[in-house]
């Protein structure tokens, strides 16, 4: 299959199911790998930069696209995300109040939730396990996440203790 057609069957579908390109993480890497474009490492280093820059998360499939196709597999990449969740949009907003109340929407809504979490859950283990290792990685990882969760520290603190400890080369 062309790297064109993969980007199509890997991203239109997960589109309808996930929750943005953040839950999308465990499936592209193992694309990525499984067709030579873009190892764990490079998969989270590129994920990083994309993090890091301006714009919405889904500026990441324009280069996860890139790596696999150039310039038409960025493209095709981005069509793949707006076009299906377009669609699902559009005809849920249009049948929204005549279907709402229903037993079935109700427990789709119901059964929808938890996995959104579960697909974040696993793009965080995804990544951390491309990069951790090291205990020490593992543990400062497992520590961020800790004190985001139990915590009012703010993200941005957290990210930027972290990069400090990178930079003191505390990490090897």
């Amino acid at each position: 299959m062309t790297a064109l057609l993969v980007l199509i069957a890997t991203i239109a579908p997960l589109s309808l199911v996930t929750q943005g390109t953040p839950a999308m993480i465990p499936e592209l890497t193992r694309v990525a790998g499984a067709n030579g474009w873009l190892t764990p490492r490079q998969f989270a280093e590129l994920y990083a930069i994309v993090q890091a820059s301006p714009g919405p998360n889904a500026t990441f499939l324009t280069a996860y696209g890139w790596r696999a196709a150039g310039l038409p597999g960025a493209l095709v990449a981005q069509a793949s995300m707006i076009v299906p969740t377009s669609i699902l949009v559009y005809g849920v907003a249009r049948s929204w109040d005549r279907f709402r109340e229903r037993r079935i929407t109700i427990a789709l809504i119901r059964g929808l939730s938890p996995l959104a979490v579960g697909f974040v859950m696993a793009s965080g283990v995804t990544i951390a396990s491309a990069v951790d290792r090291t205990t020490l990685a593992l543990a400062v990882t497992a520590g961020a996440l800790l004190v985001a969760y139990f915590t009012r520290v703010h993200l941005l603190a957290i990210v930027a203790a972290a990069a400090l400890l990178g930079l003191l080369g505390i990490f090897g």
